[in-house]
């Protein structure tokens, strides 16, 4: 997680001894996400706190676009183990030129 803190319309090193209207943007690494920053990516520092909660990142799993590395599909595999040597007289496998996810709004479901 990558934390920047503005204090005075300047950018400060220690967010941890932030002093009245210190400004914390937070932003998660690649594939992390919390959702609470969607809607509040910066916090205020009021009276020696803090006026959201720590954000927590967690893996992101649906909504991103992957490396086209992390992927290979595999027709005609049978056994769950990737380099099962039953597989290699039935399966075919290929790379992956793109793979995209996109996220489900369960309220439309």
């Amino acid at each position: 997680m990558k934390v920047t803190c503005i204090h005075n319309n300047k950018i400060t090193e220690n967010c941890t001894d932030a002093v009245d209207g210190t400004l914390a943007k937070f932003e998660c690494a690649p594939y992390y996400e919390d959702l609470g920053l969607r809607h509040t990516p910066v916090h205020l520092c009021y009276d020696g706190s803090w006026n959201q909660r720590r954000p927590q990142c967690v893996p992101d799993v649906m909504g991103k676009i992957r490396p086209k590395e992390l992927f290979m599909v595999a027709v005609g595999k049978y056994y769950e183990s990737y380099n099962d040597p039953r597989d290699l007289k039935t399966a075919q496998f290929s790379l992956v030129a793109t793979a995209v996810t996109r996220n489900i709004d369960s309220s439309t479901i």
